[in-house]
């Protein structure tokens, strides 16, 4: 006898029969047992559990219009189970009458059935306010829970499959501000999950919701929670950092048992004390107001503006309110919101911060410095400035100019400015290299370039540096070099196609070699937005919130999950609307959101997580932020409030 894969339980089945005349054991059949303990298989009674040789060979199920309860262990044995059809008459699906063993892909409801409901192959009570079953083998990476719904995970009792238990191939999960609930073991073995978007509006934990999770490495629970459960990250090997956005929940027990974590909690905030649920804890600064300026990082030379030269770990607040910033290798520059006053401080060696000279007195700050004019965009290199004059397109720059990269026509010793010198040409757009500059000349889309070209970053097909900004070939968009790169990309305008030139030495062009190039040339695909790092680049796929990175990755900054450098560009998981790179970290903002993420080199900080360990996934930070800026080893952040 063949052995059936699926057993048909529904309209097809009935309208022959009502009983299916299998009896046990006849080797390869299909037979349900019922809860009388005979082996009728009369479609009216309850599905209490399969034979073994059932569980073999059971790929399929539907469970049609007369069946009414699906009981616990019913499919128990079936361990070929993928795919699962709940017809309309099913009103009842026991707890645990699935169970991890069953490598479901997809659950299909009628649309006829009065208490369930599917949508994307999970499955939901009737009104999709209960996720009730996500299909452990399904093959998605990531998953958003749909608005509407409240809880999750319902139906657990304390054994086999419910919520997101054991699933196979998630590694980021986001609830969507509708739930508020988490039941118990919802997530428990979801061993490749590395990052849990809690939402806004969550109140309870269930018991040990993310039990086992061991990719986990950092948690930021919202302000909403009040109850943190008992041993909610039990055995949560992985996990390094817990942000608490609120005051501490009052109820809890052993919520971090078998955990390394660190707890962290804003500075204005109460009831936590050191140790919290047996777990250090170290108080940080949040932010709650738009326009505020935070800094953290490497700060030798006051570059983070707070009147020290003491490197933080954690985003620490300036005064003021700020509307744009920039960071170079070891200055950073502040444009003041409303008033178009350019501030400065950090390293002055080379006269980067415009100050009009570079005495001792004036070789660093460690404050934000105002200078004189009004300016309206700025742009830093690793150790000089371009900005442009507010209501103008006269374009300016100031300090290191050895390879010509200010394009005031000489180069050299004694070349570099202390103040912001004109450069000829009237220009709506620059942007910074290590040393050299690329600029749009206003009212057209036509690319200049001038500095340092030994790897050929300015595109003009050799090797020779230029010290006037020299036009380019072609019309562009958007142009991207990396205060701290040694490599250009652009796109070209109007047609989404992306362009790479200069070092190539970790594969950060993206051509699929190491070789470097003197002239753009296009990649593959269609794209919207680039940013580069020294020696990374991250690209955005046109029309998607899909981002992909190459290059070197020794640090994990392109947030892949290891530390292997890619010379073509590789998807990564998550949704995004914007990346911005430092020398060897990334920063990325979350698709319709305020959230930000950081990756990589983290040995001074610069990634604000409160710690100086390097990160190779994106990992959120705190806080709301609407503009982050980074340097070649700090990074600056403006604050957003959401309502």
């Amino acid at each position: 006898m063949a052995r059936p894969a699926t057993l048909m339980m529904g309209n097809a089945a009935a309208a022959a029969t009502t009983t299916l005349n299998f009896l046990r054991p006849v080797p390869g059949v299909t037979t349900f047992y019922y809860s009388d303990g005979t082996t009728s298989t009369s479609l009216d009674r309850t599905i209490t559990s399969t034979s073994r040789d059932a569980g073999k060979t059971l790929t399929s199920v539907v469970i049609g219009t007369v069946a009414n309860t699906i009981a616990h262990n019913a499919f128990n044995n079936c361990n070929s189970l993928s795919a699962v059809s709940i017809g309309s008459s099913v009103s009842a699906v026991v707890p645990s009458a699935f169970n991890p063993n069953n490598p479901i892909t997809s659950f299909t409801v009628n649309t006829s059935n009065l208490y369930y409901s599917s949508l994307d192959g999970v499955l939901f009570n009737k009104l999709q306010t209960q996720l009730l079953i996500y299909p452990n083998a399904k093959l998605a990476t990531s998953y958003t829970v749909p608005n509407g719904v409240t809880d999750i995970s319902i139906l657990y009792d304390g054994s086999n499959y419910s919520g997101f238990t054991a699933s196979k191939y998630l590694t980021d999960v986001t609830l969507s501000n509708s739930v508020t609930s988490i039941g118990g073991y919802s997530f428990i073995n979801c061993h490749k999950l590395s990052n849990i978007n809690l939402g806004n509006s969550l109140k309870k934990f269930g018991y040990a919701s993310f039990q086992s999770c061991t990719g986990l490495n950092t948690v930021t629970i919202p302000s909403s929670v009040t109850d943190m459960g008992s041993y909610t990250f039990i055995n949560c090997s992985s996990l390094q950092s817990v942000y608490f956005l609120g005051n501490a929940p009052t109820n809890g027990f052993q919520p971090f048992l078998n955990t390394t974590c660190t707890v962290y909690y804003c500075t204005d905030k109460t009831g936590f004390s050191n140790p919290y649920f047996d777990r250090p804890t170290v108080a940080i600064y949040c932010n709650n107001s738009s326009n505020q300026l935070f800094g953290t990082g490497y700060n030798v030379v006051g570059q983070l503006g707070l009147s020290d030269e003491t490197n933080r770990n954690i985003f620490t607040p300036l005064t003021g309110n700020w509307g744009q910033i920039a960071c170079g290798g070891t200055h950073t520059m502040a444009i003041s919101a409303g008033t178009n006053a350019l501030f400065a401080t950090g390293s002055n060696y080379y006269g980067q911060l415009g100050l009009g000279n570079t005495t001792t007195s004036n070789a660093t700050r460690n404050t934000f410095t105002a200078l004189t004019g009004n300016w309206s965009q700025v742009a830093c290199g690793f150790d000089h400035t371009m900005a442009l004059s507010a209501g103008t397109n006269a374009l300016f720059g100031t300090g290191y100019n050895n390879f010509g990269q200010l394009g005031l026509g000489n180069e050299g010793g004694g070349a570099d400015r202390n103040t912001f010198t004109r450069v000829a040409g009237n220009w709506s757009q620059v942007t910074c290299g290590a040393h050299h500059n690329m600029a749009l000349s206003a009212s057209t889309n036509t690319l200049f370039a001038a500095g340092r070209n030994d790897l050929g970053q300015l595109g003009l097909g050799d090797e020779t540096s230029r010290n006037i900004f020299t036009p380019l070939t072609g019309n562009w968009s958007q142009v991207a070099c990396g205060g701290c790169g040694f490599h250009t990309m652009a796109l070209s305008a109007g047609t989404n196609r992306l362009f790479g030139t200069g070092f190539n030495g970790s594969g950060q062009l993206g051509l699929g070699d190491e070789t470097n190039r003197n002239i753009f040339v296009p990649l593959t695909g269609n794209w919207s937005q680039v940013a580069c790092g020294g020696y990374h680049t991250m690209a955005l796929s046109a029309g998607t919130t899909q981002w992909f990175g190459a290059g070197y990755n020794v640090m994990g900054q392109l947030g892949l999950g290891d530390e292997t450098n890619r010379n073509i560009f590789t998807p990564l998981t998550g949704n995004w609307s914007q990346m911005v790179c430092g020398d060897l970290h990334t920063m990325a903002l979350s698709a319709g959101t305020t959230q930000w993420f950081g990756t990589g080199f983290n040995v001074v900080g610069q990634l604000g997580l409160g710690d100086e360990t390097n990160r190779n996934i994106f990992t959120p930070l705190t806080g709301n932020w609407g503009q982050i800026a980074c340097g070649g080893v700090h990074t600056m952040a403006l604050s957003a409030v959401t309502t």
